[in-house]
């Protein structure tokens, strides 16, 4: 027991105890709704692969609208039946959300549920439509894959046999981190929207809790998940008042979440998040409040190499590749979108390509052996690990990256390029040696939070560099 400044002994004991059980108690719920709409999906599955097998070997006299019309009312009944799973686990993690804050605080000593009003039914309400609609998606976007592949068939374009790959594929069991099915899909909304509703009743619950006891607060639990985001790892045992933020690094500078969930948080920082934000109770005489953090000023430290207005070095054209490569990077590195091209030892261009935010794709069988390879991140971080997965596969000669702020270059040592087993391996070692490099730097206020997303990819990179004998460097040009 501990003196309370609201004039009750508390039992944390009994209090942490409650809180592990109820966040147990959450993990099974979720485990059980997401297995309960997988399994839904699953049955369409078959039946529809089942519907396909069954049609004439001459797909060219398919009966396609009627064919259409029966897979449409497959996949519609699955995706309801799915949306009514979701639906009750909703109101099941909408109670235990409440249910994390009263308990643990009634086991504590702090009898405060008869003081607190019922939570805004309309607010589980609308999280409920927005999961609905989300996982009916998954059907409508499974159908319209469906009919693209039997288009193609009918036009004699592909052979029933691929036609049934491909369906097979668009609705695959695969529900791993590279997925792209509707398995999957489905699998990230229930998780993500899941998370959701559990944090924002839990939140809304204590604000009620925090206005009737200033010991009511609020941490930051990590997820278990073997690689969690960094920055969410970083966060790692945040302790803040209820009604204020955590702070994060990010990509795109600081961001501020309420909960790991918050519905108003960058998307990039909740799908599939694994973390929890828990409830903490307060000792007496605890500091409230986050750490005030100064930058520091001057040069030869992280602090000026981060200034916008810090001067440039001039970049490396030293070869006809790195020529052809630096005058590439200048036309791209401020685009919102991937941009990549490699080119030959001459400075020739062998290939290019445009992607998505994070990503630019190119043939597996691309001949760019003793190649260089370039191109931007938009997110302003240094070389990621696929990046080096890539330049092995290549055999790549120079890997590069360009930001608005800086240039990444990496080369292969005697060894050659680490393969996949062999980064696997030190994987984890490595994230964790980066994340606790980047918090000591911040620890000794030389690295704004706002710039620790570039610093620990640029760690990361630093220790792959080191572990396998690779030669990366970066710049400010």
């Amino acid at each position: 027991m501990e003196p309370s400044l609201d004039g009750v002994a508390l039992d944390r004991v009994a209090f942490e105890r409650e809180l592990r059980a109820k966040m147990a108690e959450r993990a099974r719920e979720m485990l059980a709704t997401e297995a309960a709409v997988l399994a839904r999906l699953e049955e369409a599955r078959s039946r529809i692969l089942a519907l396909l097998a069954e049609q004439p070997e001459d797909w060219q006299r398919l009966p396609l609208q009627r064919l259409l019309a029966q897979l449409d009312e497959i996949l519609q009944g699955s995706t309801e039946r799915m949306a009514s799973a979701l639906r009750v686990g909703q109101a099941r993690l909408w109670q235990l959300g409440e249910d994390a804050v009263d308990k643990p605080l009634t086991a504590a000593g702090l009898n405060l549920e008869a003081q607190l009003g019922a939570l805004n039914a309309d607010v589980l309400k609308a999280l409920t439509v927005f999961a609905e609609s989300r996982i009916r998606n998954v059907g409508a976007e499974a159908l319209a894959a469906i009919r693209r592949q039997l288009d193609l068939t009918v036009l004699g374009v592909q052979t029933p046999f691929q036609a049934m790959k491909a369906v097979a594929a668009a609705l695959g069991k695969d529900t791993g981190v590279n997925a792209k099915g509707a398995m999957r899909r489905a699998q990230t909304i229930v998780r993500t929207e899941q998370a959701r509703v559990f944090a924002t009743a839990q939140h809304a619950r204590l604000t009620q809790a925090a206005a009737k006891s200033d010991r009511v607060g609020k941490r930051w639990m990590k997820s278990r998940k073997l690689h969690a985001r960094w920055n969410h790892a970083w966060a790692d045992g945040q302790v803040r008042e209820v009604d204020e933020p955590y702070v994060l690094p990010s990509d795109h500078g600081v961001v501020k979440l309420l909960h790991p969930h918050d519905a108003q948080a960058p998307a990039g920082e909740t799908i599939n998040c694994g973390c929890v934000s828990v409830m903490h109770l307060f000792k007496p005489g605890d500091r409230r409040g986050p750490k005030a953090f100064a930058q520091p000023e001057g040069s030869g430290s992280l602090a000026s190499l981060y200034d916008p207005s810090s001067p440039r070095e001039l970049p490396d054209v030293g070869t006809p590749a790195r020529r052809a490569a630096v005058a590439f990077e200048e036309q791209v590195r401020r685009e919102r979108l991937e941009h990549g091209a490699f080119f030959d030892a001459k400075g020739g261009l062998i290939a290019e390509a445009s992607g998505e935010a994070d990503r630019v794709g190119f043939p597996a069988d691309l001949a760019a052996k003793g190649a260089t390879f370039t191109h931007n991140h938009p997110g302003g971080r240094s070389l990621s690990e696929a990046d080096l997965l890539n330049a092995a596969h290549y055999g790549l000669f120079e890997l590069r990256a360009v930001t608005p702020d800086f240039r990444y270059s990496m080369q292969a040592g005697e060894a050659g390029w680490p393969s996949r087993l062999q980064m696997l391996a030190v994987r984890s070692a490595l994230e964790a040696a980066a994340l606790r490099k980047v918090q000591e730097l911040q620890g000794q206020r030389l690295l704004a939070l706002a710039y620790g997303n570039w610093e620990y990819s640029h760690q990361l990179m630093r220790l792959y560099a080191e572990r396998f004998g690779l030669r990366y460097s970066r710049t400010r040009s």
